[in-house]
């Protein structure tokens, strides 16, 4: 057993943590650790809703006493330009206090950051700051920029500056999304797989037990039905069992995946929607709405469709960790999506990496495996809410906290099993998703069918990719 197991790790392949994790383990009893699945099904569940403020206090506590060195820099006195994606006030304090800790352990450097408040406006600028030839020297940059980066060669490969050794502290589908054409051209710092939020005070209300591992499509509708209120019978709810966000292409996917479908083929030149599986996959999320009425309207799906979660008029909205940190007059807790084929789920990555063009490889180099692998640096990230650290033992030990009323660690069910994926991005990946998304609004209001859509949008797509 493992520091992740509050009953709901049975039967999965688990790698062993080291002695820190498991002293997450220690603070449980054997009835827990022995419990099913989902405690609540057994017991009484905790109903206070403290915040994510107990991890990071403790996270941080420790990173004001713990140093942990991964390299020295040079001593000589160097100054470094950095480029941060950061989309709110939060998260830019979290990654500048990042780079604050690492000056302070490190005095021969300084570091000056500015933040953008959104990855493609963060591209554009380093774009033209590459063109006029005064580049960053660092980046904290999102998936979606990645791979474009790397494509244009813009980003430094960095394997020689890592060892195996170093690379195993992280998750290892983490690391295998910083590579490009099997070079490693970033660190992961952050990361986030999606799983969903449930209202506990309506699934109480209606007699309906909080979303279980072993929870098929059909057992996930069931309970989406149930958990759905239309008290005048005017066919339109007052409450809706599931609620969810159309307007991103990764919010799709783990249906997609789950149903053994996929977006683009191994080459990411031919487009997979059209296949059974995936328009499957698709047709049933549009069923939801049109045909089983336990989801809002597509019209909705592709607005503010969260707000019908926090407003109480859905039970159920699938999303990332950073969600936790949302105040709510209501109990909630977080589930798995139902298994269909396999446990597939979407997985976003946020990375540091170093400018092809720096002058300063080495240290801006030491400057990213300090932040994404010591206790201050990863302490910091946290701190932005933003996502779960990707050093396996701080996720184990800090974002799972068996003193909070939440199950964290289904966040990280599919990191442990190694089946989170990222989305294949491609170079014109915002054109890509653009389309798609204007197309396929059409499925989700009933308009067209999952399958007749995506055969007459193959040869668009194709043409894009090309």
């Amino acid at each position: 057993m493992t520091g992740l197991s509050r009953g709901r790790f049975a039967g999965l392949p688990l790698r062993q943590p080291s002695m820190a994790c498991t002293a997450v383990e220690s603070r449980l009893s054997v009835s827990e650790r022995r419990a099913p699945y989902r405690l609540g099904e057994t017991g009484p569940r905790c109903r206070s809703n403290l915040g994510l403020a107990v991890i990071l206090s403790l996270l941080l506590a420790r990173v004001a006493t713990v140093s942990e060195p991964v390299s020295a820099a040079s001593a000589s006195s160097v100054t470094l330009t950095a480029m941060v994606v950061a989309t709110n006030d939060t998260q830019a304090k979290a990654y500048l206090a990042a780079f604050a800790k690492y000056e302070q352990a490190h005095p021969g450097i300084q570091i000056k950051a500015t933040t953008v408040s959104d990855p493609f406006t963060w591209q554009n600028k380093v774009l033209a700051l590459t063109a006029a030839g005064t580049p960053p020297d660092i980046m904290w940059l999102w998936g979606i920029n990645f791979r474009n980066l790397a494509g244009q060669g813009l980003l430094l490969p960095i394997d020689r500056y890592v060892d195996s050794q170093f690379l195993q502290a992280y998750y290892p589908n983490a690391v295998q999304a910083s590579r490009y054409e099997g070079k490693l051209y970033a660190l992961p710092g952050l990361m986030g797989c999606l799983a969903i939020l449930e209202n506990l005070d309506q699934f109480d209300e209606r007699g309906v037990l909080p979303l279980a591992q072993n929870d098929t499509w059909d057992t996930f509708l069931t309970k989406a039905k149930k958990l759905t209120m239309d008290s005048n019978g005017d066919g339109t709810p007052e409450r809706y069992g599931f609620v969810w966000y159309a307007l991103t292409v990764r919010d799709w996917m783990t249906w997609v995946w789950r149903n053994g479908g996929d977006l683009l083929d191994a080459s990411r030149t031919h487009f997979l929607l059209g296949k059974q599986p995936a328009a499957e996959a698709l047709q049933f999320l549009a069923d939801l709405s049109n045909r089983y009425k336990v989801t809002p309207p597509g019209s909705v799906l592709t607005g503010m469709p969260w707000t019908y979660f926090e407003n109480e008029q859905a039970a159920m909205y699938p999303t990332g960790p950073w969600d936790l940190l949302v105040p709510r007059k209501f109990h909630f807790d977080v589930g798995p999506y139902p298994i269909r084929k396999n446990q597939a789920v979407a997985l976003d990555v946020f990375y540091m990496a170093v400018h092809s063009q720096t002058r300063h490889p080495d240290q801006a180099v030491d400057v990213a495996r300090w932040v994404t692998h010591t206790f201050e640096g990863e302490g910091a990230l946290f701190s932005s809410g933003f996502g779960i650290p990707t050093i396996r033992e701080y996720a184990l030990s800090y974002f799972v906290n068996p003193k909070t009323p939440w199950h964290e660690e289904v966040f990280l069910m599919p990191l442990e099993a190694g089946e989170a994926r990222m989305l294949p991005y491609v170079d014109r990946w915002n054109d890509l998703e653009t389309l798609l998304r204007n197309a396929y609004t059409d499925v989700w209001q009933g308009k067209d069918s999952a399958q007749h859509l995506a055969e007459v949008l193959t040869p668009k797509v194709e043409a894009l990719l090309k």
